[in-house]
């Protein structure tokens, strides 16, 4: 996890099985598997959110958030 001035970006990953990602979000089961909702969560608060993952490697998923003054 990063803390900017401006925006906070968190990265999470596993070494599960992955998955063919551009078939995973294109395919119905990606509302199924979160990844969908979960990238229209964090562009509806200003961020972006990337995936990325292969068969036998595992997934890495990096979301990046303005951080508005309080």
């Amino acid at each position: 996890m990063d803390l900017g001035e401006s925006q906070a970006r968190i990265g999470i990953e596993d070494n599960g099985s992955g998955f063919e990602l551009d078939e995973a979000l294109t395919s119905p089961n990606a509302v199924r598997l979160g990844l969908l909702p979960l990238r229209e969560r964090v562009e509806m608060l200003g961020g972006e959110i990337t995936f990325s993952s292969s068969i036998g490697q595992g997934m890495r998923t990096t979301c990046t958030l303005p951080i508005e003054p309080a």
